[in-house]
């Protein structure tokens, strides 16, 4: 379980710190048999240097495909889609999988199609569904979205549309709207707890956090997270790049995950 770091309240400004329906899988793994707690790792492919080091290489898809690649990293039965950010890949999450395995999660972190070594023009969102579906297909218990920037757009969007539904959502500087994903009409039927993480100076960012927590659907459990003095972005918010103000932010995302869908 991710050892409880700070204490969440529905609306928080850190003070003094610096933005449906389930889809059938058809998945190929490396190696060729299916992923289980107990299976070894495999190497991944080398474009992403030693950040992804003793996960196992995925293929999968919505409706049956395998255009989308993914490394999974960790074995827990509690698993975290990894969305990543524009002019990004799967890369830019390993360190932070890493981490979560070791607090016992198994996450998925891939490519959107187009972007690294995925192919095809998959919607974002419909990707974020295709990768809870893959890792429920897995044994994993209990799934979490978190995605940074665009990432956190597209997980916002897809968690209305997963059944059974998600443990939990967090955004990382999404924008309400990005490539044709609309997150400000989807946060309007969320019913699992989400939060939203931004810095205060991350330009347009952190009015979209503000408007997407003012928009979520009455009831729905929701935190809201704002750090001042923050210039931070996305993944930086904790990859260990953004910084002492981020720290905070990082602390208290694992306080969420160990509130709502601990390993």
């Amino acid at each position: 379980m991710v050892r409880r770091l700070a204490a969440v309240a529905t609306v928080v400004v850190l003070a003094g710190c610096a933005g449906g329906t389930s889809i059938a899988t058809r998945t190929t793994v490396t190696p060729s048999s299916a992923l289980s707690p107990s299976a070894s790792a495999a190497p991944v492919d080398a474009s992403c240097g030693t950040s992804t080091a003793g996960g196992q290489t995925v293929r999968f898809g919505a409706a049956g495909a395998t255009n989308l690649v993914g490394v999974v990293v960790g074995t827990g039965r509690t698993g975290v889609v990894l969305a990543h950010q524009s002019r990004g890949d799967r890369c830019q999450w390993g360190a932070y999988a890493h981490e979560l395995a070791q607090a016992g999660y198994r996450s998925l972190i891939f490519d959107f199609a187009g972007s690294g070594l995925s192919t095809g023009s998959d919607a974002n969102d419909a990707a974020v569904v295709a990768a809870a579906g893959f890792l429920r297909s897995q044994g994993v218990n209990t799934v979490v979205l978190i995605g940074a920037s665009m990432g956190g757009t597209a997980v916002l969007a897809a968690a209305p549309q997963i059944a059974p539904p998600v443990g939990a959502v967090a955004s990382l500087s999404g924008p309400a709207r990005f490539d044709g994903v609309d997150a400000a009409a989807a946060v309007k039927k969320l019913t699992v707890p989400v939060l939203y993480a931004v810095c205060a100076g991350d330009s347009g960012f952190a009015d979209d956090a503000r408007t997407l927590s003012d928009a979520t659907r009455a009831g729905t459990d929701k935190k809201l997270l704002v750090a001042p003095n923050c210039n931070s972005h996305g993944v930086q918010l904790v990859d260990g790049t953004g910084g002492p103000e981020a720290t905070a932010v990082r602390a208290a995302i694992h306080d969420f995950l160990a509130a709502y869908a601990p390993a």
